[in-house]
C-alpha cells in the first residue's frame, strides 16, 4: 500500500530537450505560400540593415492579376477622359468612376501581397538562412520558414517538447541550456512562449534525431516532420557570454517544470496510446 501510495507523489521531473540558441532576437521569415525560391539577395551570415531586401518568391498569380488590373484602370481612365467630348461615354460616367475606384482598391491589395513575395529586413541583424545549402530554383512549402534575421537586442533559445511534457512546461519556468561541446558552459533561461498548435514541419533540422538532435522526425516530401506531436517552446537568456554572440548553438535544455507522479506518467501515457488506437 506505502509503494502504490508513493506512486502518486508528485516528484521533481525536469523536461529535457535539445534547443538551439540564436543570440539575438529574430524575426522569422516565411514562404507567402507554396512557390519557387526565385533569387537570394543576402548570403547566410550577412548582416543587414533594416528595409534591406533578402528575397524574391515567384508570384506568376500576383503579377498576372497586376496586369489585368493596371489594364483595367487604364481603360476606366481613358472612357473617363473621353466623356468630356462622348455624350455615350459621358452617360456611363458615374459607372466607370465608381468601377476605377474599385480597381484602384484592388491594385493596391495586389501590391501590398507581392511585397510578401519580397521580404525585407525588418531590423538590423544578421540573416540566417534555415537550411544553408538552400539555392535559388528551390521549392517551398506554405508558411516553411525560410531564414532569421537575428538582432542583437535579446538572446533566445529555441526547442520542441513533445505532447507528453509539454503540458507540465508554463510560461515564466526557469530552465538552462548547456551548449554541445562547451562543458561547464551554462546559461540560465526563462521560457517566454509556447505554440498552442503542434508543428508540421521542424524548421530547426539540426534538431532532428539523425542529425544529433533529440527530435524524432520521418522525412516527408523532402521535408521533416516531428513523428510525435510536438510543440515549440522559446526561451529567453538572462545572462549572455560574449564567445557566443553571432553565432547559432545547439544543446541540451532543462526545464524546471511542474512536478509529476509516476502513476500520474503511466496514466497519461496509457490514455494517449488508447486515444490514437481508437483514432480519437
Amino acid at each position: 500500500m506505502l509503494l502504490l501510495a508513493m506512486a502518486w507523489v508528485p516528484l521533481p521531473a525536469p523536461v529535457r530537450v535539445s534547443g538551439l540558441l540564436y543570440p539575438g532576437e529574430g524575426f522569422a521569415v516565411h514562404a507567402r505560400d507554396g512557390s519557387q525560391l526565385e533569387a537570394l539577395h543576402v548570403a547566410d551570415g550577412a548582416q543587414v540593415k533594416a528595409g534591406a531586401p533578402l528575397l524574391r518568391m515567384s508570384s506568376e498569380g500576383i503579377d498576372q492579376r497586376l496586369l489585368a488590373v493596371q489594364s483595367r484602370i487604364t481603360r476606366f481612365d481613358s472612357e473617363i477622359s473621353l466623356s468630356a467630348f462622348d455624350p455615350e461615354q459621358r452617360a456611363r460616367l458615374k459607372v466607370r468612376e465608381g468601377q476605377l475606384r474599385t480597381a484602384g482598391t484592388t491594385l493596391h491589395s495586389l501590391q501590398l501581397q507581392k511585397r510578401e513575395y519580397q521580404p525585407i529586413a525588418l531590423v538590423d541583424g544578421r540573416f540566417r538562412l534555415a537550411d544553408p545549402d538552400i539555392k535559388a530554383g528551390a521549392w517551398m512549402s506554405r508558411n516553411e520558414q525560410i531564414g532569421t534575421v537575428i538582432s542583437s537586442a535579446a538572446w533566445y533559445v529555441e526547442c520542441y517538447a513533445s505532447e507528453d511534457v509539454v503540458h507540465r512546461v508554463t510560461v515564466g519556468d526557469g530552465a538552462r541550456f548547456y551548449p554541445d561541446g562547451r562543458a561547464g558552459t551554462v546559461f540560465k533561461l526563462r521560457v517566454v512562449e509556447i505554440d498552442r498548435d503542434a508543428t508540421h514541419l521542424l524548421d530547426a533540422g539540426v534538431l532532428a534525431a539523425q542529425f544529433g538532435g533529440a527530435v524524432e522526425v520521418r522525412e516527408a516530401e523532402g521535408k521533416l516532420a516531428p513523428e510525435k506531436a510536438s510543440y515549440r517552446v522559446r526561451l529567453e537568456v538572462l545572462e549572455r557570454s560574449a564567445a557566443y554572440a553571432e553565432k547559432t548553438w545547439r544543446g541540451a535544455v532543462v526545464v524546471s517544470a511542474a512536478y509529476e507522479s509516476v502513476a500520474g506518467r503511466f496514466a497519461r501515457t496509457a490514455l494517449s496510446l488508447i486515444w490514437r488506437e481508437a483514432g480519437v
